[in-house]
Formats: C-alpha cells, sequence, structure tokens
C-alpha cells in the first residue's frame, strides 16, 4: 500500500493541478492526502472534481492558515469505511483488498496556533489508540 501525503498550497496554481493530475493518474498511490487546499471543503470538491472526474475525494474545513486538506482514495485497492478529522489532521480507517488487513491512516499536519500544546497532546489522543495506525 503506497500513500502520499502532498502539501499543496492552494489550488489555484496550473503546474499544481497537473502534478496533482499526473500523480493521481499514474495509480502508484493507493492514497493520496492534500494539505492546505485554501479553501472551503464543498468548494475544494467541485475543482478537484472538475479536472480528475470520476475520483473519489473527502474533505475536511480547517480553520487558520492550514487552510483544508483533502484526500483520494483507489477504490479498487481499498474500501474506505470510515473518513474524519480535526484542527490539524485528517483520519481514515481502511481495509486494503490486497491484504486483506484493516488500517488506520492519520495524516497530521498540525496547525498554527498552540502548535507545542498539540505535538505534546497527540499520542494521548484517542484516535491514536488503534491497530494497524500509520501516520
Amino acid at each position: 500500500m503506497k500513500c502520499l501525503s502532498f502539501n499543496y498550497r492552494g489550488l489555484a496554481n496550473p503546474e499544481k493541478k497537473l502534478t496533482l493530475k499526473r500523480l493521481c493518474l499514474s495509480e502508484r498511490f493507493n492514497v493520496i492526502f492534500l494539505q492546505e487546499t485554501l479553501g472551503e471543503g464543498r468548494l475544494v470538491k467541485i475543482l478537484l472534481m472538475s479536472f480528475l472526474p470520476n475520483w473519489d475525494f473527502h474533505f475536511l474545513d480547517v480553520m487558520g492558515r492550514s487552510g483544508g486538506c483533502a484526500l483520494r482514495i483507489n477504490k479498487r485497492t481499498l474500501n474506505l469505511y470510515n473518513a474524519w478529522g480535526g484542527e490539524g489532521f485528517l483520519g481514515i480507517d481502511i481495509t486494503s483488498l490486497e491484504l486483506n488487513k484493516s488500517f488506520r491512516l492519520i495524516n497530521i499536519y498540525g496547525h498554527c496556533h498552540n502548535r507545542e500544546r498539540f505535538w505534546n497532546s497527540l499520542m494521548d489522543a484517542k484516535f491514536m489508540q488503534a491497530n494497524n495506525l500509520v501516520i
């Protein structure tokens, strides 16, 4: 299973769109996390679907400079049964169809305010208590 976390830093740049499209169409990755989409989730979805139709994206609006994140799943190799998140992270619970095994994947990107408190409390977070955890 191959995962990519890509700090996108906004969807307006045409070169970034082309890079993302190439990454997605290459089928090399089972999961792609996009950080800092810098837009409201529903608008990010419309934009991503406009240049990557028929792809499964999930979104999380984020307050502050992080500006949101999105997630792409390869449905031929993974079964997504839960997508969730909060300030500073996006998580998914999946089953690998190739491995016949469940995983929890968490993309942690932190946030601008109270960073030290966030990182220090991370290991105590309930979502971190899972078997087959991939961060």
